[in-house]
């Protein structure tokens, strides 16, 4: 029997040493706060940090030094030696030690704090403030009710506890820090700011008198990568513009065309053979002479290409044009004159032949010439007698060009036989073209641009910036009679941190679930939701949104006869799917051009991250293998319990590593912005009962940067595991 002593011994002794993680911090914190003689920081700079008032200079040397000491007290609670497993040190990273600075500034001001107010902030052109208060569980302001007891006697472990609430619960679970990693936002800040800088192209615009509105033609240069139309400047090319003082220097017959040269729209036409005229004179759209017109300082670059010649073919009424191109022709260019003013370019175009075959283009770009029509039946080829000659003044702009007679030299036909010109389908051939003149031409030429008359493309630079409020949440309290002494707080604050981190991890969820409706309206409707960038997330300036969603039926694919091959198979026909998925969002968002652009040279490799079920993880690579999605990416996977992700496959873009912990990153799906918050110990009554209650009352919220996401479902999993594979026998099929 044991004995009495003994037994009165283990009823009286202390209280036994806190084994839990929540219980190891603030044992160890507040061994650290007694230390220092009960204060981390004088409570007249914290409170001045927190009011913004009388926040002198000495005040805020005084609180860099505080702030040195706590961090050192706080990277020593966090060791490995103080916490004597590395699993538990490593859940309380750079971002949760922050936190749990910012924390001991707060408890320190003490009810200064509690009642401490954010404002919005004022904006100018280039900001946009996005407030999530009134949205869900997001409130605007604390819960003043609960305020009312608060009494400093009841706290006066309230800094060893706000220190170890956020440096535990200033993170969410694995899946939620991989698609929204956290950022600690000062306590006196309203939120936190992504910026980015946007390098924009857009056209040289001179506004119209009439008061018409103006199209500046803006474009983010990155996005040049994927559209060559974007830099494609032919502000220095030459259009001759049709007009009534202008068209007996066209073809006659020949109905106009409208171009868009710079935003402008201009009539232009083919120039008739036998005029001649000013090239520099004639090609004066309005805009150009805006800048004034052409005069001596004007002058035509060598490069001058004859680009098209324009036949003119009996129709039996007014005469059918056809253009034949000839810019890659040999002899196309025009060449500097061996006689004569130096700044003279001729032309001596006089291939063997000019090569007719298929259908023929009208010169009007209508459609097909039906006077030609007869050789996409025959499939003949035509060679065409052709000589054009004639010259360019650089300087003066005088233009002038002839062609000889044209006559048919040789028709083949699909075998390259060539045909009798005399009888049959050669004859048939040769005689389309009875009647035939050449009628015109276009040139390729360009201005030297000299005198800058244009400026050509503009650049210019601008800075973007989303500011995201971060709410508070509805508290969360845990209860205990007030006859209870303080040696539970420890656990009732473990009951706090994992009620936060499960409401952290869930949120993180909720809006990755959220957002993907988002995008799948993007995609229905890109016209609202582009009017709304916000929606979309900053990074929407960077890169072209991007939304998939599609079934993996996997009974449909697997077929493997052995069951020892089925797990193989059933991975291969998962992976292969978001490799297909991964590898198109890279190519059609322009991912890479953003990064590097953002870089500054060469962006970092990109991370594809890919959250699923633990079952659905099960069949994926290891996390960081190469081979996942090959060698372009980084892989990172991560799982989550949460039902609404059973059976479901989300795949987005994101950058990890030195330098990017703590920070807003426009090329990560998300961040979710964390602001400390201290916990408190009211004693209230309600219904007739008095209790005490820890309680806190969380700030956090999750925000999308990068609009690229691909949601996959899963379906048929059990069916190839727990079933034989059908596999068709049937050789016909």
């Amino acid at each position: 029997m044991k004995n009495l002593h003994s037994l009165f011994l283990s009823r009286t002794g202390k209280s036994v040493e806190p084994t839990t993680l929540t219980g190891k911090v603030v044992r160890s914190l507040q061994n650290s706060l007694d230390n220092a003689g009960g204060r981390f920081v004088e409570q007249g700079a914290a409170s001045a940090f927190v009011s913004l008032e009388s926040f002198t200079p000495s005040m805020e040397s005084e609180l860099q030094d505080a702030g040195e000491k706590l961090a050192s007290t706080i990277s020593e609670v966090v060791s490995v030696e103080s916490m004597g497993n590395i699993a538990q040190a490593a859940e309380m990273g750079s971002n949760q030690q922050v936190a749990a600075m910012y924390a001991a500034v707060l408890a320190q001001a003490g009810s200064q704090a509690i009642h401490m107010k954010t404002t919005t902030p004022s904006l100018e052109s280039n900001q946009r403030w996005i407030d999530y208060s009134g949205q869900g569980d997001y409130l605007g302001t604390r819960i003043k009710a609960a305020l009312e007891s608060y009494d400093e006697r009841d706290n006066k472990h309230a800094t060893a506890y706000s220190i170890a609430y956020n440096l535990l619960a200033a993170r969410q679970d694995e899946f939620g820090e991989a698609f929204f990693p956290t950022v600690v936002v000062p306590p006196d800040q309203v939120g936190f700011v992504l910026s980015i800088r946007l390098i924009n192209v857009m056209d040289d615009i001179r506004r119209d008198v009439s008061g018409a509105l103006n199209d500046f033609n803006k474009h983010n240069i990155i996005h040049a990568v994927l559209d060559a139309t974007i830099l494609d400047n032919d502000s220095t090319k030459i259009v001759p513009v049709y007009q009534g003082s202008s068209s007996a220097n066209f073809v006659a017959g020949l109905t106009p065309q409208n171009v868009i040269v710079e935003g402008e729209t201009v009539s232009t036409s083919a120039l008739a053979f036998g005029k001649r005229f000013s090239l520099l004179g004639i090609a004066q759209p309005d805009k150009l002479l805006q800048n004034g017109t052409a005069d001596v300082t004007d002058a035509i670059d060598s490069a001058i290409k004859l680009d098209s010649v324009v036949i003119k073919l009996d129709d039996g009424v007014d005469g059918e044009f056809v253009k034949i191109r000839t810019a890659y022709t040999p002899l196309a260019e025009f060449n500097s004159a061996q006689q004569g003013h130096y700044r003279t370019m001729r032309l001596n175009f006089d291939p063997q032949a000019l090569i007719l075959n298929g259908a023929i283009a009208l010169a009007d770009g209508t459609g097909n010439s039906t006077v030609l029509a007869g050789m996409v039946t025959t499939k003949h080829t035509v060679h065409l007698s052709v000589s054009i000659n004639g010259s360019i003044n650089q300087e003066l702009g005088d233009c002038s060009l002839n062609a000889g007679a044209l006559e048919v030299l040789a028709v083949y036909d699909e075998d390259g036989n060539k045909l009798d010109m005399t009888t049959g389908a050669g004859k048939t051939t040769h005689d389309l073209f009875n009647g035939a003149t050449y009628a015109g031409y276009t040139l390729d030429a360009r201005r030297t641009d000299s005198n800058r008359r244009q400026r050509g493309q503009l650049l210019t630079t601008d800075y973007y910036q989303q500011i995201y409020n971060v709410p508070l949440h509805g508290p969360i309290t845990t209860l205990r009679p007030v006859t209870i002494s303080d040696q539970t707080d420890a656990a009732d604050l473990a009951a706090l941190v994992t009620a936060t981190h499960i409401r952290a991890s869930n949120a993180a969820v909720t809006k990755l679930i959220d957002f993907a409706s988002v995008l799948r309206g993007y995609k229905q409707d890109s016209q609202q939701v582009q009017q709304n960038p916000e929606f979309l997330g900053v990074g929407n300036y960077l890169v072209k949104a991007w939304y998939h969603e599609e079934e993996i039926a996997v009974a449909d694919v697997v077929d493997s006869i052995k069951s020892s091959d089925r797990m193989a198979d059933l991975q291969a026909a998962i992976v292969s799917v978001i490799r297909h998925a991964a590898y198109t969002a890279y190519r059609d968002t322009g991912y890479k051009a953003a990064s590097d652009a953002l870089a500054g040279g060469v962006g970092p490799k990109p991370t594809v991250i890919i959250g699923s079920d633990p079952v659905i993880c099960n069949y994926l690579l290891v996390n960081g293998d190469f081979r996942t999605l090959g060698n372009d990416f980084d892989v990172k996977i991560v799982m989550t319990l949460d039902t609404r992700v059973t059976n479901k496959i989300y795949m987005t873009f994101g950058q990890f590593g030195e330098g990017k912990e703590g920070q807003p990153n426009p090329m990560h799906f998300g961040n979710m912005g964390w602001k400390p918050e201290q916990t408190i110990v009211l004693p209230m009554t309600r219904n007739g009962q008095i209790s005490k209650e820890l309680t806190v009352q969380p700030a956090f919220v999750h925000v999308v940067n990068l609009p690229i996401l691909a949601e996959f479902s899963v379906t048929g999993i059990e069916d190839v595991i727990e079933q034989k594979v059908t596999v068709n026998m049937d050789q016909q099929s």
